[in-house]
């Protein structure tokens, strides 16, 4: 028979989901501002080789640690999309067909968050000493890996809607705000096919503010959500299980309440 989830994993996974998406936001900024914190400020994707080797070569420290920063992210998200496969999985029962389709889907977004991180970290490394068609490149594929992150994510939160709203796991609300998010991903499609206006990748609103910012909230709302109902379930342990009892076994259904 499967293991129940215990409080204790829902919560590290809970924070694994707070922590990315405020990783994420974080290097974010450092990535887009010229210093931390400060308004968004760098080249579009339709900028010239040498504007944008010129912008690396004047904030290349804090480029590189927005690199670092993000390749960082994977390891918290890897506990929350364990936490979330457990609970899907849970209330899905035996078949596990769509929290495996979750689980591919997260795992997809992941390689593509390593991808544009090392793409991002490259550029950085020495854009002063290479040339400008170099970083110009490396910068292109961190923009344009947008593209297969959003399929990733994307195909991550279908699953979710569709196990949480028929099957439950966890509150209903979080499977259609998945829904909804999932939509939004299908902005980062742009990127493949322009470099100005709204689906541009490195700074159009359907390019990459709609559906890389409601990404990040929610991750945050669904880290939030889940801690929320591990305390809660928890709490509900009668007696002597209120404590070692809650911590050793959490049913999938508490988190659905």
């Amino acid at each position: 028979m499967r293991t129940k989830m215990t409080a204790t994993e829902a919560k590290i996974g809970a924070a694994g989901g707070i922590l990315y998406g405020v990783i994420s936001l974080v290097a974010w900024q450092l990535w887009a501002c010229p210093s931390f914190p400060h308004i968004p400020h760098f080249p579009r994707m339709s900028a010239s080789a040498a504007t944008w080797a010129h912008w690396y070569v004047q904030h290349q420290d804090t480029k590189r640690l927005a690199g670092s920063l993000w390749a960082l992210s994977v390891i918290p998200m890897v506990f929350f999309l364990s936490t979330l496969y457990t609970a899907l999985r849970q209330a899905e029962g035996r078949r596990g067909y769509w929290s495996r389709i979750m689980l591919v889907g997260g795992i997809l977004t992941e390689v593509s968050v390593v991808l544009f991180s090392l793409a991002l970290l490259i550029a950085a490394y020495h854009p002063g000493k290479v040339s400008a068609d170099v970083t110009y490149t490396m910068n292109d594929i961190f923009i344009v890996c947008a593209v297969p992150l959003g399929v990733g994510f994307m195909t991550m939160t279908a699953a979710i809607a569709v196990v949480v709203l028929k099957y439950g796991g966890l509150p209903r609300w979080i499977g259609k705000a998945a829904l909804v998010v999932g939509v939004f991903q299908l902005g980062f499609q742009g990127s493949a096919w322009t470099d100005t206006g709204t689906f541009d990748g490195s700074g159009g609103f359907l390019g990459l503010y709609l559906p890389y910012g409601s990404s990040l909230i929610w991750f945050i709302a669904m880290g939030i959500a889940i801690a929320r109902w591990a305390s809660k379930a928890e709490a509900e342990q009668p007696g002597e299980t209120g404590t070692r009892g809650a911590r050793d076994s959490i049913a999938g259904g508490a988190l659905s309440r």
